[in-house]
Formats: structure tokens, C-alpha cells, sequence
């Protein structure tokens, strides 16, 4: 294999490294690859490896995956939704 054939692909190993070219801290970086909001990060053989350019393109770009949390409702309609909370009463006019 030549050698530009190799260089197509740049590979960062490790969640401390992946942290280091997306700009956050190891703890962050963990919980962004565990929960999948990282789509240029696969785990190979038990080790966390993401594409650089795919790293760049996605955090550089100011887009990322949509998460479970921007699908969520305001606070106060979650607690009324909660089993045994009390029904909330529009205030009369």
C-alpha cells in the first residue's frame, strides 16, 4: 500500500484523544460516545476510534445528531406529567 493511500484515512484513538480534537474533557467526551451523539466514533475491540475530518465536519460545522434531550418537554410539563403530581388549574381570569 503507498503511502497516500494511508494518509486518506486519519484515525484518533481513544476517548482522551477524540476529547483533544473536538475541544472537551475526557468525562464529556465519555458521555457523548456512550450516549452516540458522536457519528464519526465507532468502538473497535473494546477502544473508541473516530474519523478526524468526520470529527470536524460534525463539530467544526456547529451541527451535531439530534439527542433525547432537545426532544424534551419544558420542566414544568414534565413534573405534571409525573405519576401522583398535582393536576395544574389555569388561574381564572
Amino acid at each position: 500500500m503507498s503511502q497516500n493511500q494511508n494518509n486518506d484515512i486519519d484515525l484518533v484513538w481513544e476517548a482522551a484523544a477524540i476529547g483533544r480534537v473536538i475541544n472537551r474533557t475526557p468525562r464529556q467526551t465519555h458521555h457523548l460516545l456512550n450516549s452516540g451523539a458522536i457519528e464519526a466514533a465507532r468502538k473497535v475491540n473494546g477502544r473508541w476510534c473516530a474519523d478526524r475530518n468526520g470529527l470536524r465536519a460534525q463539530f467544526c460545522a456547529g451541527t451535531r445528531p439530534a439527542t433525547k434531550r432537545d426532544a424534551a418537554v419544558p420542566a414544568a410539563e414534565a413534573r405534571a406529567r409525573m405519576p401522583g403530581a398535582e393536576p395544574t388549574v389555569p388561574a381564572s381570569p
